[in-house]
């Protein structure tokens, strides 16, 4: 991937103290279908061994920089000026993607080049028990997901694409607001560019004591973003319907519609991953039959 020959995609991912998560990120990443991407991964400021387990990949796909702690969102900011994918992907540290996640995304962006902004559902996967148990969704439409907007966020940032052009054009990220920037972006951009959330969960989004959804109270934030938009935005509808809701996953029972095959899948993949960096497989191996033994 050079200037003259720029990748599809440009993931930008900041990882702070991360040693835990930061390898199940990397790992679901390199072994996506889908192979024209970079990864401008950005250490902020890190006091633990992340650097020293990211520096055990050997991909020239992923470029590893290193700062003083700047904090998420002007880190994205940085990441994203050193990115050149037509595409902006998000991922957080602690969090993976499920295998075909960026073959999914940009297969239905080629037949669709008015979306501009693409989402999707998620896998959750509470980090006390380890194992994927519920799938969030979320609005799908652009109709819905604007709808959505005065009351909550109608995406999952970490799945996100987003057409590089256009969030340059929109300033990228406000470093005005160190958490929920992403809401923030949404309410800018929601009204200039046409969004998606596709049904499939392509993204799994750990929760644990260390995330910011549980360290961080970010409602007041979220309040005075919200009452920004509002004041912009005139008159607001009620919702008719409930767009953010979550079913239960069950492997044997989720069979049917392809979950259980995509998370077993991509433990299957982050195992043969983990094995050519040199990196323990075996975890993932045992996921991966843990959630589909029948397939082996």
């Amino acid at each position: 991937m050079t200037i003259d020959n720029p990748p599809k995609i440009s993931v930008i991912m900041s990882v702070y103290n991360g040693e835990k998560y930061i390898a199940r990120a990397l790992l679901s990443i390199l072994a996506q279908s889908f192979s024209d991407f970079e990864v401008i991964l950005i250490d902020d400021g890190s006091t633990d061994s992340t650097a020293e387990i990211v520096g055990r990949f050997r991909d020239d796909r992923l470029k590893f920089i290193r700062q003083e702690n700047l904090g998420l969102t002007r880190t994205l900011n940085k990441a994203l000026e050193l990115s050149s994918g037509e595409w902006i992907a998000r991922h957080d540290a602690d969090d993976f993607s499920i295998w075909n996640r960026f073959a999914t995304q940009v297969n239905f962006l080629d037949k669709n080049p008015d979306i501009k902004l693409l989402g999707s559902n998620c896998f959750l996967q509470p980090e006390r028990h380890g194992i994927v148990n519920e799938v969030y969704c979320c609005p799908e439409k652009h109709d819905e997901i604007q709808d959505c907007i005065p009351f909550y966020n109608p995406f999952v940032h970490g799945s996100i694409l987003i057409h590089r052009g256009n969030l340059m054009e929109h300033g990228g990220y406000n470093e005005k607001y160190r958490y929920v920037q992403d809401y923030e972006l949404w309410t800018r951009i929601i009204t200039k560019v046409e969004a998606r959330n596709l049904r499939a969960p392509l993204y799994v989004r750990s929760t644990h004591p260390e995330s910011t959804e549980v360290k961080v109270d970010k409602h007041p934030i979220f309040e005075e973003i919200r009452g920004a938009y509002l004041n912009s935005a005139g008159d607001i509808a009620q919702l008719e319907k409930e767009y953010i809701y979550t079913v239960p996953f069950y492997p044997v029972l989720s069979w049917k519609n392809g979950w259980t095959q995509a998370v077993s899948k991509t433990f299957r993949g982050m195992s043969q991953e983990a094995g050519k960096h040199g990196l323990d497989w075996a975890g993932y191996r045992f996921q991966s039959l843990f959630y589909a033994p029948w397939l082996f």
